[in-house]
């Protein structure tokens, strides 16, 4: 049984949304009636972090108590102009066991998210849609 769980949640974009009405970091599902770039940006992080450890634990316990697996996963990818998860890798210094897994539960919550015929809302730049990059970093420790 894992003892301990824990994911750092670390967000990097490469366009900065801040300070400009018509620019907008994606929105999550879930977080629709936050305001500001700030508060979208505290829900997707708190949302996705919440699901992602929902679905982690639940589907991999044993596995990864029976080996002691731990380890970093930087993933990247895109969230396109239509909302859809895109583009996911994941970087050279991530445990590629872990970091497979972690893009597994992305399709996984993007499948969810389409039954339900939700998706996350694209970033906008001048009010338009952009494709916007992402990077999420989970430590994962099973001690």
């Amino acid at each position: 049984m894992i003892k301990h769980l824990s994911f750092f949640f670390f967000l990097f974009f490469h366009f900065c949304l801040f300070g400009q009405d018509e620019n907008r970091f994606p929105i999550y599902p879930g977080c629709e009636k936050k305001q500001s770039n700030n508060e979208l940006i505290q829900c997707f992080k708190e949302k996705m972090f919440y699901e992602m450890r929902e679905n982690f634990t639940t589907h991999s316990n044993d596995y990864y108590a029976s080996n002691q697996e731990y380890g970093r996963a930087t993933l990247v990818f895109t969230i396109t102009k239509k909302g859809k998860f895109d583009k996911l890798s994941y970087t050279a210094d991530s445990n590629p066991l872990v970091a497979k897994k972690f893009l597994k539960q992305i399709i996984r919550l993007q499948n969810y998210y389409q039954s339900k015929h939700k998706n996350v809302q694209p970033a906008m730049i001048n009010g338009q849609p952009i494709d916007f990059e992402m990077r999420l970093t989970y430590n994962y420790d099973s001690n």
